[in-house]
């Protein structure tokens, strides 16, 4: 029997591990508010850098920043600025994130595939859910409103599980309130692109993804973090993911995956971890199509999915790496 309940503490890391010779280094971050200016719209501010780090130091590959705007009514795209990214972009204003953005963006071809922005737009529809925990907090409204059609969707929300059984009995969702995120203790200043420190009642998503060339390929490490911070500025880690992989770099195929949960909601969350073993033989290049047949349902954690996807771009990072 899994077990239930809300998790209590967890594992962050607080500190990324040193950059390799020979790699490179994908960092991004979203930070999703809930504004008021204009009224009822969530803010989305992108940013993201790739890194090469060689013998004689690193250069910066690819950097990029934009952000968008989101009609809470419509969940339409209404405002896009772009600062430091591909004017495509602008494009998306229009498009509707809450359902079938993933499938417009491919459409729409607003992003090279493997780019920094395209993965910050892949990560887009996940960071809007996720940013419901800051609303779910600080407005008792929407606890007594659950989304019952969720049920079965991830293991969290698994029938007879955390969720279920308390929605069963009180009628509202159980709300985790994870670890303090840990203070910084890498001294790399080029450990990651600039992230500022994060509004209050805001909800970042941050990614790193480490590609460096060994004898088996391309080989993988990677992780991934929700947080939030409260009204007292006091920031908590919602999820997270460390993940190391293979990537053969001549066939392109997924030869070793696993994943380790480092802080997830539920007591019964990390058991999806084992998942990760299904994508093994699949290319990588095909993830973001094929992981979503291959992992779902309540054997699946839908942010562990989110992060197994980013294995989609190892190849367009290690042909820096040539």
């Amino acid at each position: 029997m899994l077990p239930t309940g809300i998790a209590t503490e967890g594992h962050p890391r607080a500190a990324p591990p040193p950059r390799a010779e020979g790699s490179i280094r994908r960092t991004t971050s979203i930070d999703v508010l809930h504004v008021q200016d204009p009224p009822d719209h969530v803010q989305f501010t992108c940013r993201g850098r790739d890194l090469l780090t060689g013998r004689d130091g690193h250069e910066t590959i690819s950097e990029t920043s934009f952000t968008i705007t989101m009609s809470k009514l419509d969940g339409i795209v209404d405002s896009v600025v772009v600062p430091h990214s591909s004017p495509e972009v602008h494009r998306l204003v229009g498009t509707g994130l809450r359902r079938g953005f993933r499938k417009a963006v491919a459409e729409s071809a607003v992003a090279q595939p493997g780019s920094i922005t395209a993965q910050l737009l892949d990560d887009l529809p996940v960071a809007l859910i996720v940013s419901g925990y800051s609303t779910t907090v600080t407005d008792a409204q929407v606890r007594e409103q659950p989304n019952l059609d969720r049920i079965g969707v991830c293991m969290g929300w698994r029938r007879g599980g955390t969720v279920d059984l308390e929605l069963a009995q009180s009628g509202t969702i159980p709300i985790p309130h994870g670890p303090v995120v840990p203070a910084l203790e890498d001294q790399d200043a080029a450990a990651s692109h600039r992230v500022p420190s994060l509004d209050h009642h805001a909800v970042r998503r941050v990614r790193r993804t480490d590609v460096i060339r060994d004898i088996r390929g391309w080989r993988v490490d990677a992780s991934f973090r929700d947080s939030h911070t409260d009204g007292t500025g006091t920031e908590t880690v919602i999820h997270e993911y460390d993940l190391r992989a293979i990537v053969d770099s001549a066939t392109d195929e997924i030869v070793e995956a696993i994943a380790t949960p480092r802080v997830l909601p539920y007591l019964e969350c990390p058991v999806a971890a084992a998942a990760a073993q299904n994508i093994i033989g699949i290319p990588a290049s095909d993830a973001r199509r094929t992981i979503p047949s291959l992992i779902s349902g309540t054997a699946s954690c839908t942010h562990l999915n989110d992060l197994l996807r980013t294995l989609a771009d190892v190849p367009a990072l290690g042909r820096h790496l040539s």
